[in-house]
């Protein structure tokens, strides 16, 4: 068995990539999968001629470096983490009631608010920095999904199980701000779909938590989104941090 050079997953029959020399999994045996080094290279073999290469090698190489090629992936091992945060997450859901009042409506909440605004805010992040060629997966935290199963037996809820690992040869600081904006960007939407969408009993708890997901990301502090969004653009930063705000204050006066 052999590890893949880009994500670790252990391979019985390993692809040597021809271009870098490493050694890789199924998923991440084409070049363009492990944003190889020598993607441009291949790129020109490829598609171009020594003889127009000699004569136009910048121009070719530009080309090259602006093509976008977007492609969902995924990998066993993210989809194994994501179920086990997800089943944390549905016993600290179920917990937020204390358990005394189990039904298919508090079952259909827990889903429909927590777990759905866990996945969609990991998966707007995924996707967002997919686009911009990089590698992304969910990774679980072993620190953080130990606070947040303990957090079941608390009155303070702790919902930190992991988050989206993202790799990249090359990422500006627009393109981190892009990334990091996607996920609190997807929790606020959610709020303002309960908000003129979905009454009922627990509308507001699925707003709330929405509202409090965003909010928390946005804080300027390191390691969190709004700290890399902050970096990029402070107006884009704090015109979203002050519309949390106000949406969770406003709330009951929309309604």
């Amino acid at each position: 068995m052999v590890k893949c050079s880009f994500c670790g997953e252990e391979e019985p029959l390993p692809f040597r990539c021809e271009a870098c020399g490493e050694l890789f999994c199924v998923k991440h045996r084409l070049p363009e999968s492990h944003l190889c080094r020598k993607l441009n290279e291949v790129r020109l073999r490829k598609h171009t001629s020594k003889a127009f290469v000699s004569r136009y090698p910048a121009k070719i190489v530009l080309k090259a470096s602006r093509k976008k090629q977007f492609k969902f992936y995924t990998s066993s091992k993210e989809v194994r983490d994501l179920a086990l945060a997800s089943l944390i997450l549905f016993f600290v859901g179920l917990s937020w009631w204390n358990f005394w009042m189990l039904n298919l409506s508090i079952i259909l909440v827990v889903v429909s608010g927590i777990i759905l605004a866990f996945l969609l805010h990991e998966l707007a992040h995924k996707l967002a920095a997919q686009y911009y060629g990089a590698w992304a997966e969910f990774r679980i935290s072993h620190l953080g999904l130990t606070f947040t199963a303990f957090s079941i037996f608390l009155p303070l809820k702790i919902i930190a199980p992991g988050a989206v690992l993202i790799s990249s040869y090359s990422m500006d600081k627009r393109k981190i701000g892009l990334i990091s904006l996607s996920g609190p960007l997807i929790n606020i939407l959610l709020a303002l779909t309960f908000i003129f969408l979905v009454k009922g009993f627990f509308s507001s708890f699925l707003i709330y938590f929405n509202l409090f997901v965003a909010f928390f990301n946005l804080l300027p502090i390191p390691i969190l989104d709004g700290e890399k969004i902050l970096n990029w653009s402070k107006p884009l930063w704090l015109t979203l941090f002050l519309l949390t705000i106000v949406l969770y204050i406003a709330y009951p006066y929309i309604v």
